[in-house]
């Protein structure tokens, strides 16, 4: 998403380091590449809304989760891209989203999200590549959940949760495995 809003075109990105390295760091890093393999320079002003779009997309994640965050902000772009919406219109379209997701945000990061799509209106934005965008991560989130390593994702976290509430259920009960003998 963030690369689309910075500018860059048909650009498929792993970053990869020696140790974790943050996503504006990646982007930076993915902006001058991209400048240097094509030569065109990219916009500040959509680098500095990229890289926004990155801190708030995070920011976003703390309370909603990766995933959903990631649809949540594309979906929104989109949206806000294709029509030419007042800053009331952006808030309504958040809360249809945030309610269609069934999604619960803080006034906080309600208001950064605005705050940011203000900014996204204001830069050159192709709102096709934003959509496909959008529908490459729904269909990558509805993918990795119906193959076979989501679903093994999810079994083993309902088993670690249903070992977790036998354990506790069993101490209360006096039914503890761990007694010693």
């Amino acid at each position: 998403n963030a690369l689309i809003t910075a500018g860059l075109k048909n650009v498929d990105m792993k970053a990869v380091g020696p140790y974790p390295i943050s996503g504006t760091a990646a982007l930076v890093a993915a902006i001058q590449a991209y400048e240097t393999m094509t030569g065109e320079v990219i916009n500040d002003t959509n680098a500095n809304v990229a890289n926004e779009e990155l801190v708030t997309t995070q920011d976003v994640a703390d309370e909603v989760g990766q995933d959903k965050a990631a649809e949540l902000v594309a979906s929104l772009k989109q949206q806000v891209l294709t029509n030419d919406y007042s800053e009331e219109e952006i808030y309504q379209a958040l809360d249809d989203l945030s309610t269609q997701m069934n999604l619960e945000l803080t006034p906080e990061t309600k208001t950064q999200i605005v705050e940011l799509m203000k900014n996204v209106q204001q830069i050159d934005i192709d709102p096709n590549a934003v959509r496909d965008q959008a529908e490459n991560i729904y269909n990558q989130i509805k993918d990795y959940v119906n193959s076979e390593a989501g679903s093994n994702f999810m079994s083993n976290i309902m088993q670690g949760l249903q070992n977790f509430f036998n354990t506790i259920i069993n101490f209360f009960s006096g039914n503890s495995n761990s007694n010693p003998e």
